[in-house]
């Protein structure tokens, strides 16, 4: 099917993860020597199984988020030495098999930049071998919103692809199943990032593992992209679209928080600054969104005036669109969504009063001065209320 295909190594009877890096009990009572040989032999053995089959993968783990290294205790990153010296005989494996694989050394918890350049510095001065450096994302893990996390990915991205002057790419990346509209934007917004790392180092996004739903699963892990439509049937949730829509014309959603997807309700909108009248209240989030859990509302009991918005700078020039889907209760003196501070006269288009989501449009926005402000303006008499989700800016 013309696929390109990664093959991951964990070295270990279980899978491996920072917390669980243990021998192959087989190899419980090899000396160090012999570990490295045992690492050799056996990433040899299955590259030679597959490229009996024509099979030469694109890219080939050799550990699975090793930071605290593979085969303890022996391989303990508190002997980098050692450390080094078994990556290095996974690394030559491959190649000897098959030079054109790339071999990807893969740690977790991809925002943390210090962690990062500790292991590889270590790692590179004990003459560590490899062609990519791999990362985890998880903002679930990190008990954060994607949108707190992806500026941090991005700078622990680029600063390992010039540090060390190698491709870099997310190995690993997940959302929750029972919220697959904010996965969809976790997985969007990690393509652009790595699409958007300096020179061209960055080089791919995988999702693990989309195929996996809580509910036939014996651990519960509910990470996955699907959901149970009858008992063992699962289908792919609107999360795992993001890979197609990140990858066609129209490039990076530049909204943070486009969905409003924040823990807790009737509270200002994580991302977005409110200006007001004195009526910030009439600024807030709350169930019942579009598409995932929430929605930006404005209302209030009384007249009030109200602005939700957010400003983007050192953004390159072009011609952009913006989106969003929205609902009205229609009276208002004015309601509508923005655009403006773009180098440009201001655009907006009213907010339509109905009880259906509906998505509304400014086309053609040219921007010339390398930023912009765009939102949603509220003049409102009592009662007058206005919804929003799913809010998208991007150059054409």
């Amino acid at each position: 099917m013309g696929m390109r295909i990664m093959v991951d190594f964990h070295y270990s009877d279980v899978f491996a993860d920072p917390g669980h890096q243990i021998k192959p009990e087989a190899w419980e009572n090899y000396s160090n020597t012999q570990l490295q040989d045992a690492i050799y032999n056996h990433t040899y053995e299955v590259m030679s199984e597959l490229k009996k089959n024509n099979i030469y993968p694109e890219w080939v783990q050799v550990g699975n988020e090793i930071n605290s290294g593979i085969l303890l205790p022996n391989g303990s990153t508190d002997n980098f030495n050692m450390l080094t010296a078994f990556l290095n005989k996974g690394y030559d494996a491959v190649k000897t098999v098959s030079p054109s694989s790339k071999v990807v050394t893969h740690l977790a918890n991809g925002t943390n930049n210090s962690q990062f350049q500790w292991w590889f510095d270590n790692f590179f001065n004990h003459g560590g071998k490899t062609d990519v450096i791999g990362v985890s994302f998880y903002p679930y893990w990190d008990g954060k919103p994607y949108w707190e996390l992806t500026n941090h990915l991005s700078y622990n991205l680029n600063d390992m692809a010039s540090r060390y002057n190698k491709e870099v790419m997310v190995v690993e990346v997940g959302g929750e199943e029972s919220n697959p509209f904010d996965s969809y934007w976790t997985i969007h917004d990690t393509i652009n990032v790595v699409n958007s790392v300096q020179n061209g180092k960055g080089i791919g996004v995988f999702y693990w593992e989309p195929q996996a739903h809580s509910s036939v699963l014996p651990d519960r892990y509910q990470l996955g992209a699907t959901r149970a439509i009858a008992k063992n049937v699962l289908q792919y949730s609107v999360a795992i679209d993001a890979f197609k829509d990140a990858a066609s014309a129209g490039g990076k959603n530049l909204v943070t928080n486009p969905s409003f997807e924040i823990d807790g309700m009737t509270q200002e909108p994580s991302g977005w600054t409110t200006w007001s009248n004195g009526n910030d209240d009439a600024n807030y989030t709350e169930a019942g969104g579009y598409s995932g859990n929430y929605r930006l509302s404005h209302w209030k009991s009384n007249a009030y005036q109200v602005s939700t918005y957010q400003v983007k700078t050192d953004i390159p020039n072009g011609t952009y669109t913006m989106k969003a889907w929205v609902r009205g209760s229609g009276g208002f003196k004015t309601s509508q969504m923005y655009v403006k501070n773009y180098g440009g006269i201001e655009k907006n288009v009213a907010i339509p009063k109905t009880d259906t989501w509906t998505q509304i449009v400014i086309p053609d926005i040219q921007i010339t001065n390398r930023q912009v402000e765009f939102g949603f303006w509220t003049d409102a008499n009592a009662g007058n209320w206005i919804n929003v989700d799913d809010v998208e800016f991007f150059i054409n």
